[in-house]
């Protein structure tokens, strides 16, 4: 093997290594992002997380839920801001 094909093997080499190495970096970031998004939820009460399952999971309207739940879109405006209040701590 010539010592350039062996310059470019070894260039590939590390270029693979750097790959995996952001890869590893990635999926490290991705589980640590899910931890802490999940950490955050738990901190949430049941009725707050129903409300974020129901407008932006299930696709209701901030009136179609207060109307569900027989309270005024304001307070769903009102809880919305405590919720993200709430997550942005984290």
């Amino acid at each position: 093997m010539c010592s350039c094909q062996q310059q470019d093997d070894n260039h590939t080499l590390n270029k693979l290594k750097r790959m995996c190495d952001c890869r590893k970096a990635f999926r490290d970031y991705k589980a640590n992002h899910e931890r802490r998004i999940a950490k955050a939820f738990s901190e949430l009460s049941v009725s707050q997380r129903d409300l974020l399952k129901a407008l932006y999971e299930d696709g209701m309207s901030k009136q179609e839920y207060a109307d569900a739940i027989g309270v005024s879109p304001s307070a769903i405006s009102h809880r919305l801001e405590t919720i993200r209040k709430k997550l942005k701590k984290f």
